[in-house]
């Protein structure tokens, strides 16, 4: 495998494919968040169902660039479905990071590859950042989107100090599904050579 050649018209396809499969979860699970109540644990329910998708995609990978890519529009999409631009961001910086801890094990490693995925995972707290960067502004188009009600539970929901406590939880979830999606996919694993 040369770790350094382009990535290909396939290599592209499956990126696409496998985009869309991760985006089509995220926006199920998404429908949670009309119920105020269910807002804090899509930080972590995203992370644990996504490790199956995550993992069938990296039987499939051998050049770096694709989990980037994953990431990226991953975080337009979300971006796109009114999640906040934080999504961009966060999709292009974890699927950066899981990118280069997977090249060192030229994505064959299984532990390197939940290890990945673990914090592939963190791209999840850009949906919630703007409940606290522009936090009086963000409530106020809630109120006027949904209501007085939901927005004030939202509030209550997440205070100021709960973003950090709502990453780690994006993360130890991650680390979950990591291992959820390994076993699901352990077939794929053995033929791609990952076990």
């Amino acid at each position: 495998m040369n770790q350094q050649s382009r990535l290909t018209a396939k290599d592209l396809i499956n990126v696409g494919i496998y985009s869309v499969l991760y985006f089509f979860i995220m926006l199920i699970i998404g429908f949670l968040g009309f119920i105020p109540v269910f807002i804090p644990l899509l930080a972590v329910i995203p992370a644990l169902l996504g490790g199956i998708p995550f993992m069938l995609f990296l039987t499939r990978v051998d050049k770096f660039g694709m989990v980037t890519l994953l990431g990226s529009i991953n975080g337009i999409l979300m971006f796109i479905a009114g999640m906040g631009y934080w999504t961009c961001l966060t999709g292009l910086l974890f699927g950066l990071i899981a990118d280069l801890i997977l090249a060192r094990g030229q994505y064959k490693s299984p532990k390197l590859s939940l290890c990945g995925y673990t914090l592939f995972s963190g791209w999840v707290i850009g949906t919630f950042i703007p409940f606290f960067v522009g936090r009086e502004e963000y409530f106020a188009m809630l109120k006027q989107g949904y209501s007085d009600s939901y927005a004030q539970q939202l509030e209550a929901l997440l205070p100021m100090w709960s973003l950090p406590f709502l990453f780690v939880a994006c993360i130890l979830c991650g680390a979950i599904g990591s291992m959820i999606g390994k076993r699901v996919c352990a077939i794929q694993f053995k033929r791609a050579g990952i076990i």
